[in-house]
């Protein structure tokens, strides 16, 4: 299950247009995001897999802009010119991009092919497909934020325009989640993060070969980083 923690302007985002009996994004059941699990079941009544996002909603150039950041990995996809009220359209381009964006990565290692993706797709609509919009802040992930949102603005700025939502946001989604980043005292890579994530509960890889994979990624960028210096 995917949590959208949504800012204040997320919530009047998705709430636009809507009556109080309609709303999407409701009151959390708790401040506290780690109580989710204790509230909250599948349909099926079992145990929940939580993904907790903070989402936000930014005007630039005129037009509404998301901002998705994932929270432990800080791990952002970033979707422009979205129409306010608009739940499908966005639920469909987050889950499209974040599995496109997750099987370039693989493919790019070798460790993912074109057609293992409707298997993949499965298992993503088993651990996330029910999801949930609460109206609640992430304060470890808003100096991320604060950055990704930097980046984007001075993007749009110096191509004059916004990406579209298929591959020029994409190739801004990957340059923001290769940025270093720390959290409680650790170094990490947004990307390296999701993928460690992603391959274990999307793609059934075992904790051993994911583990061999991330070394190997760092392995690649120590070589690529030496041979700039």
């Amino acid at each position: 299950m995917i949590i959208f923690n949504c800012s204040d302007n997320a919530t009047a985002f998705f709430n636009h247009g809507r009556s109080a009996e309609r709303l999407v994004v409701s009151q959390a059941p708790s401040a506290n995001r780690e109580d989710d699990s204790a509230h909250l079941t599948n349909l099926d009544g079992s145990e929940v897999e939580l993904s907790q996002w903070l989402i936000d909603v930014q005007q630039v150039e005129g037009k509404s802009v998301i901002f998705a950041i994932e929270e432990y990995s800080l791990y952002s996809m970033v979707f422009a010119d979205m129409q306010p009220g608009n739940t499908e359209d966005f639920l469909k381009l987050f889950f499209e991009r974040w599995l496109n964006n997750m099987q370039d990565y693989g493919e790019s290692f070798g460790v993912l092919t074109q057609e293992g993706q409707p298997k993949m797709l499965k298992q993503l609509f088993m651990v996330h497909g029910e999801y949930r919009f609460y109206q609640r802040g992430m304060d470890s992930a808003d100096e991320h934020l604060q950055t990704v949102s930097d980046i984007f603005t001075s993007k749009v700025e110096e191509i004059g325009s916004l990406p579209d939502n298929g591959e020029q946001a994409a190739a801004f989604d990957d340059l923001c989640n290769q940025l270093r980043c720390m959290q409680d005292g650790e170094h990490f890579y947004p990307f390296e993060r999701m993928l460690g994530y992603w391959l274990p509960t999307c793609c059934e890889q075992r904790p051993s070969q994911v583990k061999y994979l991330l070394a190997h990624i760092a392995t690649l960028r120590d070589e690529q980083t030496a041979k700039l210096h």
